[in-house]
């Protein structure tokens, strides 16, 4: 069963009571405003729409909250630009083999997606407030997804030093 809302817009008496929908609309068409107040059963007291996160939480349906001192996480364009050239190279260099091709062609089209979207995340000059947990957690993927390419990279050029050495000894030990 929906929560019912009683509510007051500006200095009018208060209404309702109407479920949790009924608000949302009302905030959507503009009929109430995020800083009206509202009350439900089981509050202290009447608080405005705006601190209320399952009403909106901060903003009017589609407005756009300046960052106002929120930032992007640091380096997550980094991230996204290191992450997508990688997929990109890796897609290459799995299409120069017959068995890497299908893979290959998805790695290209995801490293291509990457770098657009951080291509538009970079031209963003406004983000909704409530974005910010969702660009912390996602710096938080692409570090650790850009550190794992690394080891990697460093692990796969140990090897390669290895079995070179590893050849070039045994080359040297027929002759």
């Amino acid at each position: 069963m929906e929560k019912m809302w009683h509510y007051t817009r500006g200095d009018s008496e208060q209404q309702g009571p109407v479920s949790e929908s009924e608000i949302r609309g009302m905030l959507a068409s503009g009929a109430l405003s995020s800083s009206d107040l509202v009350w439900a059963e089981g509050m202290a007291e009447w608080v405005m729409v705006s601190s209320v996160p399952v009403l909106g939480g901060g903003t009017e349906v589609g407005e756009l909250q300046p960052l106002a001192g929120m930032e992007l996480p640091p380096r997550l364009l980094g991230w996204m630009t290191f992450i997508g050239v990688m997929c990109l190279l890796s897609g290459i260099l799995q299409c120069l083999s017959c068995v890497g091709i299908i893979t290959g062609v998805f790695m290209i089209i995801a490293g291509s997606g990457l770098l657009a979207a951080k291509g538009a995340l970079a031209s963003v000059s406004e983000f909704d407030s409530r974005l910010a947990l969702f660009f912390e957690k996602l710096n938080t993927f692409m570090s650790m997804l850009g550190v794992t390419c690394i080891i990697g990279i460093v692990l796969y050029g140990i090897v390669a030093v290895v079995y070179f050495g590893i050849i070039m000894t045994a080359v040297a030990s027929a002759y």
